[in-house]
């Protein structure tokens, strides 16, 4: 008897030690006051995070709760500070409309291993689902956007916890219904998105196609003076995500290089309208 109390125990303190955590949220956060709070999601099984994916809340005026939120992807940096002012550039016209999340792109911090954005992934979704359980955030006006790399790691991620099946297991970190996704200007790697091996591609397509009906999924790219990648990228991932069944708004700016342009922000901000 003792002996089975001693293995339960045991089993309890592993199961709590390999348990994801998420930092607790401060109460003027929780009251939506006006601020900037910072985050730690700390994976159990993180890829390339093991000391955890950063994230900064950033609270506008004029919020009430549940607010909408855009989770933030910024681009190829190795600074891991980055995410707190990469955001920078949405916060004036987030006034009164929602929610800045801006999150660690682990893609570039793990030293440009495109696989690491699944950490910022499953610590996003980790995070989101905290917010929304605390009343913060409207769990059905969340958007992803992302810039560059941090636009691959948008829909990525928006593509991704739509495929969750149960193979995947872990569904609090592994799926969030995202309510649409802005990639400006953002890479693209096919053999990243893994579909779901129970679906044919017309199951898959058909699926796909009713799981995204009303959601809003934007690419832009810009012209010339884009990133050569991106260039050629933004179009592969457009054609991409058309065969998987999803309906995209893809925009081409032929006088613009390679930044998140007044144009984007104006597609951003159309998305929560």
């Amino acid at each position: 008897m003792r002996n089975h109390l001693l293995a339960a125990l045991l089993l309890l303190c592993t199961v709590q030690i390999a348990a994801h955590t998420v930092s607790d949220i401060p109460a003027n956060a929780a009251s939506l006051s006006p601020g900037r709070y910072a985050f730690s999601v700390k994976l159990d099984t993180a890829m390339f995070a093991s000391g955890g994916v950063e994230a900064e809340v950033i609270v506008p005026a004029g919020l009430t709760a549940p607010a909408p939120a855009v989770v933030f992807f910024h681009g190829n940096s190795r600074d891991k500070k980055l995410y707190k002012k990469a955001a920078n550039f949405l916060t004036a016209a987030a006034t009164g409309k929602a929610i800045i999340i801006s999150v660690q792109n682990w893609w570039p911090l793990s030293g440009d291993r495109v696989e690491a954005f699944d950490d910022s992934r499953r610590a996003t979704n980790l995070l989101v689902r905290k917010l929304v359980a605390a009343g913060m955030v409207n769990g059905e006006r969340v958007y992803l956007a992302g810039f560059s790399a941090g636009g691959f790691t948008a829909i990525a991620s928006f593509v991704q916890n739509l495929s969750y099946n149960e193979m995947m297991g872990d569904p609090e970190a592994n799926s969030f219904n995202y309510a649409g996704v802005i990639s400006m200007k953002g890479n693209f790697y096919p053999q990243y998105f893994m579909p779901d091996p129970s679906l044919s591609p017309e199951a898959r397509r058909s699926r796909m196609a009713s799981l995204t009906a009303g959601k809003k999924i934007i690419l832009t790219v810009g012209g010339k003076k884009d990133a050569p990648r991106v260039k050629k990228q933004a179009p592969e991932c457009r054609d991409f995500l058309t065969d998987w069944g999803l309906t995209v708004d893809y925009r081409e700016f032929p006088n613009e290089g390679h930044a998140p342009d007044k144009t984007n922000l104006e597609l951003l901000w159309g998305m929560l309208n």
